[in-house]
């Protein structure tokens, strides 16, 4: 009986040990089988977020593309993918949607002060696009810098397209990233030049210099014998760099042998070719280039019918206007035997044509006749003559598309205040200007000729006064046939820190010449 009772116990226990391990069994099961669909649907969740990351960079590289061919895009576009803006109370695109798969104008382009802002709510946003090919998308918010001109922030947010598993609304599928891109300007360089570059003893230079290739593809060289505190860059090799230079460290010299080499900064040659096609000048695809385009919306377009003069002369005003003047060319004896004189060699006679009020925000100068500027800017402005305008009257010659400069120019708030000249043939300092010593500051840019004076024996003729005792130049100088500034004793060239920031308004960019300041995955808006 014992054996017996004992027995039963021990099957009893046996038997509740059976029931609570298949109960256990169960339990796990159930667990393992919820961790297991829990597991998956992070794994869906996981696939669907890492693929909107890849939508919102594939987004990000579109519009670093965009601004590789003209680098103010978002001035004359609204992008294929970018939420929709505010600009002056107005939304743009005003037609909600038309930029969701293509790039809608912005006719005319917006000025650089322009600012807008982007709905709170991007998720119902119309201008969301979606990739090709699959089922996911993106949305871009573009912010240039107020300051720093040639930089621009980008926002791109991915997103799987809205489903009833995956529904506007729910942000947790969002993946955004954030790129600050900056355009390498032609401003950037104290002196670029397709021609070879030379500097004596006592020069110093303080900012970028660049000695490129031709149209040929023939580079040029730089023979420096003073002190630089900026790189120097040539598209030769290293050999090809003489004289004595004093590089003033970090200042270092860069060629295509070099270690590193030139293109871990300049990424490929800037050549005179690319400026004249660049979006600012003459895009490639035809049709007129930027300064050209804001000079006729917003700015000033010295094109008139009748009474064409041989050129323009810019006298800028301190109070932020520019008085403009029709002059025509000076002449000597009569008749058959008359003499016309270039505008650089002998100053011309001038009538009072106009004030115009410069646009604080910035001002593009457009015309086919040369151009003389002196005074006191106001302001930031481009001026641009793109030549081939024929004089109504006189010798009836057509424009070479010259910027003479004729007499001092200066900027009423350093830092503040901006120049552009950009001339179709040269850049050339007028024989008869009146300041001794003459000091002048711009971004110069001599698209097919010199930067030279009026003294210099490329220019038929040559000015016959006395030299001058000095002439101080702040800015930076590209200039596809090199140059020479004769007529003065003493020449002082300063590269103007200024143009790192602020470069005038619509000035020639470098094509593809874009560096990525930064990348980060952000939180979405």
């Amino acid at each position: 009986m014992s054996r017996r009772t004992g027995n039963s116990t021990e099957s009893g226990f046996a038997l509740i040990s059976v029931i609570l391990l298949m109960g256990l069994l169960v339990t796990v099961s159930i667990l393992l089988m919820g961790a297991t669909s829990l597991e998956g649907s992070r794994s869906s969740g996981d696939v669907q977020t890492n693929n909107a990351a890849q939508a919102a960079e594939a987004g990000l590289n579109a519009y670093t593309a965009d601004l590789t061919e003209d680098t103010g895009f978002f001035l004359d576009y609204l992008a294929a993918g970018e939420a929709r803006r505010t600009y002056g109370g107005v939304q743009y695109p005003t037609t909600a949607g038309a930029n969701a798969n293509a790039n809608v104008a912005l006719s005319p382009s917006w000025p650089r002060s322009a600012t807008w802002t982007y709905p709170s709510d991007i998720t119902t946003d119309p201008g969301w696009r979606t990739l090709t090919g699959t089922s996911y998308q993106y949305l871009l918010e573009v912010f240039p810098d107020p300051v720093h001109a040639n930089n621009v922030r980008v926002v791109s947010i991915g997103r799987p397209v809205p489903s009833a598993a995956t529904p506007a609304s729910d942000k947790t599928k969002y993946r955004a990233v954030e790129s600050s891109v900056n355009a390498l300007s032609i401003s950037d360089f104290q002196m670029l030049s397709a021609a070879n570059i030379s500097y004596g003893s006592t020069a110093t230079t303080s900012g970028w210099v660049y000695a490129t290739v031709d149209d040929s593809g023939n580079p040029a060289s730089i023979n420096h014998s003073g002190t630089a505190t900026a790189d120097l860059f040539t598209e030769d090799v290293m050999s090809s760099y003489t004289g004595s230079t004093n590089l003033v460290s970090p200042a270092r010299k860069y060629a295509k042998d070099s270690s590193p080499s030139i293109r871990t900064v300049i990424s490929k040659p800037i050549t005179f070719s690319d400026l004249r096609q660049s979006p600012q000048i003459a895009p490639i695809g035809g049709g007129q280039g930027a300064i050209q385009l804001n000079a006729a919306s917003s700015g000033i377009t010295l094109t008139p019918s009748s009474s064409i003069p041989n050129a323009w002369w810019l006298k800028f005003q301190s109070g932020g206007t520019v008085d403009v003047y029709s002059c025509m060319k000076a002449t000597s004896g009569s008749g058959s035997s008359t003499t016309y004189y270039p505008v650089e060699n002998r100053q011309p006679t001038c009538t009072f044509f106009q004030t115009y009020t410069l646009n604080q925000g910035g001002e593009d100068i457009y015309t086919t006749e040369d151009v003389i500027v002196s005074g006191t800017v106001n302001g930031q402005v481009t001026v641009y003559t793109a030549g081939g305008g024929k004089a109504s009257s006189g010798d009836g010659s057509y424009a070479s598309g010259d910027v003479v400069v004729g007499g001092n120019i200066s900027y009423a708030s350093s830092g503040n205040d901006v120049l552009g000249a950009v001339a179709k043939q040269s850049v050339i300092i007028a024989c008869w200007e009146p300041n001794d010593p003459l000091t002048w500051r711009a971004a110069t840019m001599s698209l097919n000729g010199r930067w030279e004076s009026d003294y210099d024996g490329s220019l038929s003729p040559t000015c016959s006064a006395s030299n001058k005792s000095n002439m101080t130049f702040t800015g930076s100088t590209a200039t596809a046939g090199g140059g020479s500034m004769g007529g003065f004793n003493t020449r002082t060239y300063n590269y103007d820190a200024t143009l790192r920031y602020l470069p005038p308004p619509d000035y020639p960019q470098i094509p593809s010449a874009l560096k990525i300041m930064y990348q980060r995955e952000i939180h979405s808006p």
